[in-house]
């Protein structure tokens, strides 16, 4: 049994994003510091799901990337020249 489509395509990386949501995450901080001094915004406890979230997801794109290597030894890939029109 082989895979119909190539799988390399179908599941992005998602490590640039999480660079981009930690980057915004650290300006807003930043940001909310300097403008109200001496006003608290928000403490350190109400990042914590932010930062926990980007854990996880890091995890789980790490294991989804080896199960997709795993079904594409198992069953293979098609080769994109066959999907080419001639």
């Amino acid at each position: 049994m082989k895979l119909e489509y190539s799988l390399n395509g179908a599941v992005p990386n998602i490590s640039l994003l999480r660079h981009r949501l930690l980057a915004k995450i650290f300006q807003y901080r930043k940001d909310a510091a300097c403008a109200e001094e001496g006003v608290v915004v928000a403490k350190d406890e109400d990042y914590e799901i932010l930062y926990s979230y980007t854990l996880v997801t890091g995890l789980l794109a790490a294991e989804i990337r080896e199960v997709q290597k795993e079904m594409e030894d198992l069953f293979g890939v098609m080769d994109e020249e066959a999907l080419k029109l001639q």
